[in-house]
């Protein structure tokens, strides 16, 4: 299965929302993932997102063949403590400093935020779906 978690001293709502909108997709397209956090949620996270149905876990007991994708956290002091180096295979977040294992790991560099992007320009003469510039 595909762990998709942070680091331990907090979870703030890019964590929140990263880890398991990410675990969400990857369900949706037919992969086994969970999002786990043992981080006290701080006050980022307002009530009302509070009481959203989410699939996260608050606890975890690692399996031999879970794999980790880490969200918002690129360096590995910062790591949730059942996370193995070895089975890291995804790193998502939007800091430098990439300190780590000297293997092929995906690493994507993002903004991750919940503020809205800016609007998508249209092209000329219509809405049409699928017809975005980007």
């Amino acid at each position: 299965m595909k762990i998709i978690t942070a680091g331990p001293k907090y979870s703030d709502i890019d964590v929140y929302g990263g880890i398991t909108a990410y675990a969400e997709l990857l369900r949706k397209q037919g992969f086994e993932a969970q999002a786990v956090t043992t981080a006290k949620l701080n006050d980022s996270i307002s009530p009302i997102i509070r009481v959203w149905k989410v699939d996260l876990a608050r606890e975890y007991t690692p399996q031999p063949n879970d794999t980790y994708t880490l969200i918002d956290v690129s360096e590995p002091g910062y790591f949730e403590k059942f996370v193995d180096l070895d089975r890291v295979d995804e790193i998502i977040d939007h800091l430098r400093g990439l300190r780590i294992f000297g293997r092929n790991v995906s690493v994507t560099m993002r903004l991750l935020s919940l503020s809205a992007p800016p609007a998508p320009k249209l092209p000329k003469g219509g809405n049409k779906p699928g017809l975005l510039i980007k």
